[in-house]
């Protein structure tokens, strides 16, 4: 920005378009219900998990966007205003410091979250455990709603009969 007049429109109209975000995590949060009913299907359950690694995505971004925006007005405005001489904060360094510390982290943690929605979807064991829950639950459904009689006849090894 050519001056300080621009410079605090732009800072203004950025932070005003960032602070958004609080209220849409708000209203992400009131939309995902507390906890899955007993009777939800796999899809729903999977919908539901999803939906929750997102808001968790959500949460983590913004908590990191947050600090490193505190950052910048500690390390370039109030710092070398009012820090003592000699101190971290005033040197020119300090905004670029505090800035890759926090990519470096804030990468980190953004790792932890796919890597934990990562296994959570591709999982061969949990898949086929959430996919035979699914069947038992039809099968249940199929028994309980049946009122025919079914007889299972099985041949036996070696005694050529049935039984």
């Amino acid at each position: 920005c050519p001056g300080f007049k621009s410079w605090a429109v732009c800072m203004v109209g950025a932070c005003g378009l960032y602070l958004t975000n609080f209220p849409r995590m708000r209203s992400r949060q009131q939309e995902i219900p507390k906890t899955l009913g007993d009777n939800a299907t796999v899809e729903e359950a999977e919908r539901f998990n999803s939906a929750r690694a997102a808001l968790r995505l959500r949460y983590l971004t913004t908590i990191v966007w947050s600090t490193i925006v505190v950052l910048f007005f500690v390390t370039s405005l109030i710092g070398p205003q009012f820090a003592p001489e000699g101190s971290l904060l005033r040197s020119p360094a300090a905004n670029m410091m505090s800035e890759c510390f926090l990519d470096v982290l804030s990468k980190v943690l953004f790792l932890v979250v796919i890597v934990d929605v990562h296994y959570a979807i591709f999982d061969p064991v949990a898949r086929t455990e959430r996919r035979l829950e699914e069947l038992r639950q039809l099968m249940a459904a199929v028994w309980e709603s049946s009122s025919d009689v079914i007889a299972i006849s099985v041949r036996a090894a070696g005694s050529g009969g049935a039984s």
